[in-house]
């Protein structure tokens, strides 16, 4: 008995390691929670070159010159940063849908791995991306002519 619960032991230990890693590749586990150089959470003074575009209920939304619209084989339309009391809280990526809102998706999938949930909203696929600390959505569809990239930053669990 006394050899066989080493042997039982170490497969616990196995199918434990592999379940704790399941649905997490070398793609998703090095995500960063943000886009590009924007990682939510950050401080407004960490960035250079944002410019004032609206504030609303205590939020204001920015925008850089700066940012290369350019993603994958697809291009953006805008770049919105949200902040919340001087911290990045939202990124929002607007495009065209269609043949450019898919080349979009693609370099997200090719960056986040698989979505972690697919939906249908109102008639438009909707895709999710979790990671601990946020919540990617996009949403794109024939009916609305525009892709959207929203990156969300999560409240945290004690």
């Amino acid at each position: 008995m006394k050899h066989l619960l080493s042997p039982l032991f170490f497969l616990f230990c196995l199918v434990f390691a592999s379940t704790a890693s399941l649905g997490q590749s070398a793609t998703t586990t090095a995500i960063r929670d943000g886009f590009r150089d924007a990682r939510l959470g950050a401080k407004l003074t960490t960035f250079k070159g944002m410019k004032l575009t609206s504030t609303s209920d205590g939020q204001q939304s920015y925008e850089r010159a700066s940012d290369d619209l350019h993603m994958g084989k697809g291009t953006l339309k805008s770049i919105i940063y949200f902040f919340e009391k001087g911290i990045l809280v939202d990124i929002h990526l607007k495009a065209a849908a269609g043949t450019n809102g898919r080349a979009i998706l693609e370099e997200i999938t090719s960056v986040q791995g698989a979505p972690t949930q697919q939906t249908t909203i109102m008639g438009q696929p909707v895709r999710y991306w979790r990671t601990p600390a946020m919540l990617l959505t996009f949403v794109e569809g024939p009916q609305i002519r525009v892709s959207y990239a929203l990156f969300s930053s999560l409240p945290k669990r004690n």
